[in-house]
């Protein structure tokens, strides 16, 4: 068990590495998406006298990196990863993931699945705080250089938040490669 850790921290820190190569450029969230981004608006609910938000979630560190291995294919496989984030935004405070990934290098392809994915909220522009837990499913493009995007839906809320529901699109199209992502949701 302890040399797939460490194998799989050295899997993920290379991973890691590889989409922090070059200069990130932090992504703006302000007025209407790009035409790339118009996509994400249709998967977020139409909710009348819903709360309507952008934020920016960016990479801070991987708290456990989990257990990778790799199939006699190629795929690399990771479980139990956790990864903190950082939101700001219409939404700020940290976002966890937790779950994984696979990835085939050969297509450039994948997919990641957080269950859960967790935004605690510890100040929005409407001045509640609280958190949601949800569950994630995001598409993995153009590895190493990873374009990753999908939703975080089924969310159950807390604190100011109880009894409310939030879902999200998340994605670094804006910025391919970087360890920043736009998010756009909403909450009801």
């Amino acid at each position: 068990m302890r040399v797939m850790r460490r194998t799989g921290a050295l899997s993920v820190i290379a991973l890691l590495a590889a989409c922090a190569e070059g200069t990130v450029v932090q992504p703006e969230v302000a007025g209407p998406p790009e035409p790339a981004l118009a996509a994400a608006y249709s998967q977020i609910p139409n909710v009348p006298g819903g709360m309507e938000f952008t934020a920016i979630i960016t990479h801070v560190s991987v708290i456990d990196p989990g257990v990778t291995h790799v199939t006699p294919s190629g795929v690399i496989h990771v479980s139990g990863i956790v990864n903190e984030w950082a939101m700001t935004g219409d939404l700020s405070g940290p976002f966890y993931f937790i779950g994984g990934y696979q990835i085939d290098p050969k297509t450039g392809m994948g997919r990641s699945v957080g269950k859960p994915v967790v935004f605690e909220i510890q100040a929005s522009r409407w001045g509640m705080v609280g958190s949601f837990t949800c569950n994630g499913a995001f598409r993995i493009e153009n590895f190493p250089a990873i374009t990753q995007y999908g939703t975080a839906a089924g969310c159950h809320g807390t604190g100011d938040f109880e009894g409310m529901l939030l879902k999200a699109y998340i994605s670094n199209e804006a910025n391919p490669g970087g360890i920043a992502y736009d998010a756009y949701g909403v909450i009801w």
